[in-house]
């Protein structure tokens, strides 16, 4: 057990900590994009919980998500698609009521992209 000066529960949480599962935490937070070709037809996620993402997928040593860098990254048909697979494997695996829904956005977007037909890409850019 953790001593009581240590972990201050309220409702099952570490109060501390709580900000991290409210939505709102992120609101002002700068963005990371997941768009094809239209920044503005894409996925914004806030640049925290795409963080997040990434570093779980980093514990896991998930290939496409642990190499993103800084700067843009550009994914092929065949990188969407480990992207796809990486993502829903951290989802299956976080109970995390904040990241989940943008999960989910990022595996619906980038799968519209591959059902397209013809060369796609898949951009992300962090702020």
């Amino acid at each position: 057990m953790w001593p009581a000066c240590v972990v201050q529960r309220k409702d099952g949480l570490v109060e501390r900590f709580g900000d991290r599962l409210r939505a709102e935490a992120y609101e002002d937070d700068p963005l990371t994009g997941v768009f094809a070709n239209d920044p503005d037809q894409g996925v914004w996620i806030p640049e925290r919980l795409f963080d997040r993402l990434v570093f779980v997928a980093k514990a896991y040593e998930l290939h496409v998500l642990s190499n993103l860098r800084a700067d843009d990254t550009t994914l092929s048909r065949p990188l969407i698609e480990a992207f796809v697979d990486e993502v829903t494997f951290v989802a299956e695996r976080l109970d995390d009521d904040v990241l989940a829904p943008w999960l989910q956005r990022l595996v619906d977007y980038a799968g519209r992209q591959l059902r397209a037909s013809g060369k796609i890409k898949l951009v992300i850019s962090p702020n």
